[in-house]
Protein backbone atom coordinates (compact mmCIF):
# COMPACT_ATOMS: atom_id res chain seq x y z
CA UNK A 1 0.00 0.00 0.00
CA UNK A 2 1.83 3.07 -1.25
CA UNK A 3 -0.32 5.68 0.52
CA UNK A 4 0.91 4.60 3.97
CA UNK A 5 4.40 5.92 3.30
CA UNK A 6 2.94 9.45 2.91
CA UNK A 7 1.40 9.42 6.41
CA UNK A 8 3.79 10.76 9.11
CA UNK A 9 4.65 8.27 11.86
CA UNK A 10 3.37 10.70 14.53
CA UNK A 11 -0.16 10.40 13.08
CA UNK A 12 -2.29 7.60 14.50
CA UNK A 13 -3.68 5.53 11.67
CA UNK A 14 -7.08 3.97 12.41
CA UNK A 15 -7.82 1.12 10.04
CA UNK A 16 -10.52 -1.45 9.50
CA UNK A 17 -9.86 -5.14 10.18
CA UNK A 18 -9.52 -5.62 6.43
CA UNK A 19 -6.07 -3.99 6.70
CA UNK A 20 -4.48 -6.58 9.02
CA UNK A 21 -0.95 -6.17 7.63
CA UNK A 22 -0.90 -2.38 7.72
CA UNK A 23 0.60 -2.30 11.23
CA UNK A 24 3.86 -3.66 9.79
CA UNK A 25 4.04 -0.69 7.41
CA UNK A 26 3.04 2.12 9.80
CA UNK A 27 4.35 2.19 13.40
CA UNK A 28 1.37 4.04 14.93
CA UNK A 29 -1.59 1.94 13.77
CA UNK A 30 -4.80 1.14 15.63
CA UNK A 31 -6.85 -1.86 14.52
CA UNK A 32 -10.05 -3.02 16.20
CA UNK A 33 -9.94 -6.27 18.15
CA UNK A 34 -11.62 -9.11 16.30
CA UNK A 35 -14.05 -11.25 18.25
CA UNK A 36 -14.30 -14.99 17.78
CA UNK A 37 -16.58 -17.62 19.23
CA UNK A 38 -13.89 -18.66 21.70
CA UNK A 39 -12.84 -15.12 22.62
CA UNK A 40 -15.80 -12.70 22.52
CA UNK A 41 -15.20 -9.00 23.11
CA UNK A 42 -15.27 -7.74 26.68
CA UNK A 43 -17.66 -4.88 27.58
CA UNK A 44 -14.65 -2.51 27.61
CA UNK A 45 -13.62 -3.56 24.10
CA UNK A 46 -17.21 -3.10 22.90
CA UNK A 47 -17.16 0.50 24.19
CA UNK A 48 -14.07 1.25 22.10
CA UNK A 49 -15.89 0.17 18.93
CA UNK A 50 -18.98 2.32 19.49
Amino acid sequence: MQIVRHIPSKVTLWADTGFQGINTQHPNTQLPKKATRKTPLSPEQKKKIS
